[in-house]
């Protein structure tokens, strides 16, 4: 059975306390309950928030450092949490999986690429 923790909006397996924020008031979650789904560097941000829009996935967008810090360090380190009502989470999940797996099995092929390529050049 998943919990819900409303302190840190993450859902998780039935245990004690939160593995997040060592709460022990975790719930059953609600339907509209905002539940974190992942958090990304702001190269991402904006592939993730599209990929929810296209799906028409309502979600909440936060910024880990808050707009003042950001325009002061830049977005290169910053990094944006992502939530979701509970009842598309599941459906959210799917989607940014996929979309990461992806990216990655791509960047792979690239390097393979880039490293056959330098062989050949030798």
């Amino acid at each position: 059975m998943l919990l819900y923790c409303p302190e840190c909006k993450r859902l998780y397996d039935e245990a004690e306390k939160c593995p997040v924020c060592g709460k022990r008031r975790g719930r059953e979650p609600q339907a509209d309950d905002p539940c974190f789904l992942i958090s990304v560097g702001a190269i991402w941000s904006e592939m993730v928030a599209d990929l929810l829009k296209q799906n028409e996935i309502p979600f909440e967008q936060k910024s880990s450092k808050g707009a003042a810090l950001a325009m002061l360090t830049g977005l290169l380190g910053e990094t944006f949490d992502y939530y979701v009502a509970f009842d598309r989470y599941g459906e959210a999940k799917e989607l940014t999986d996929a979309f990461f797996a992806q990216s990655e099995s791509e960047a792979e092929e690239e390097i393979e690429e880039e490293e056959s390529e330098e062989d050949e050049e030798e």
